[in-house]
């Protein structure tokens, strides 16, 4: 939905893409504990509340160890100013 999404990027400096799937569709994968990042919190705290809101009678079971980031990096300055990029994932 592009409401919670322009809603987030505004409020937050950083992205989320999340992908919701049904049990049926997603192997079962034993919880992992992973503590994230406080922005990432915000924006997982965020879609749930719009998720939920949406989809009564739901929940949503995070699998955060499957996921990846990619940080961006502009380094340098004037021409030599360039946009890194390092994806990481566990």
């Amino acid at each position: 939905d592009s409401s919670i999404r322009t809603s987030l990027v505004n409020k937050l400096d950083s992205e989320l893409q999340i992908h919701v799937l049904t049990t049926g569709y997603w192997p079962p994968y034993p919880p992992a504990p992973l503590s994230i990042p406080r922005e990432l919190a915000q924006h997982q705290e965020a879609f749930e509340k719009f998720y939920l809101s949406k989809h009564q009678g739901r929940r949503l079971a995070w699998q955060n160890s499957l996921g990846h980031s990619t940080v961006k990096a502009h380094l340098g300055e004037g021409k030599g100013r360039r946009e890194h990029m390092l994806q990481v994932s566990l």
